[in-house]
Parts: C-alpha cells; structure tokens; sequence
C-alpha cells in the first residue's frame, strides 16, 4: 500500500440511529493501512488529545478569572479535526477521518 493510502469502510448498525449530527452509528469500522499508517493515526489521535487538554485547560484559568461573573450552565460544544488537515502525507483519494470531540460546558 502506498504511504498515506488510508482506507475505512463502514458496516451500518441494524437500526441506523440518528445521533442528531447527522452521523450513522456504525456497527463496526474496518481501517486498511500499514504499520507507518497506523502509526501516523496513533500520532493524529495523541495530538487531538492533548491540543483539546491545552485548550480546556487555558479555559479553564480564563474561567477562575471571570469567577465573579455569572455563567449559566451551557450545552456541551463541540470541536472537530479532520486527519486530512493534520497529516501533511495525506493523498487525495485517501479517506479522512474526522475526530468530533464533545468539550464538557463551561
């Protein structure tokens, strides 16, 4: 397989619920790549990880400031990535995978 080729297919779930962002629950998902692609993925999801952890934390510190204004509760938001952004090697005709993270609210 050539560098970046990655490649997911999908099994619809029996019931195909609808989680309200348009998204398809899945029964499973299957990922064809190579060792240096599931590596690269492993890389994708670790950076995701810690660039949210680095923005909830600097919000976080932006709230214990503005500690004496009033903050009703708010919906959860959410943020996406798309591998297709993050890894410079991505090829057109690849599949992306888009990571959508759900931030508890402020």
């Amino acid at each position: 397989m050539n560098a970046c080729g990655y490649k997911f297919y999908e099994y619809p779930a029996e019931n195909e619920d609808d989680d309200g962002y348009g998204f398809v629950r899945l029964s499973e998902v299957s990922l064809l790549c190579n060792v240096e692609e599931l590596k690269r993925l492993a890389d994708f999801f670790n950076a995701e990880v810690e660039s949210i952890t680095n923005y909830l934390k600097r919000r976080n510190s932006t709230e214990q400031l503005n500690s004496g204004t009033e903050n009703p509760a708010k919906e959860p938001e959410h943020c996406h990535t798309h591998l297709r952004d993050w890894d410079k090697k991505w090829k057109e005709g690849s599949s992306d995978l888009i990571i959508i993270t759900e931030l508890p609210p402020e």
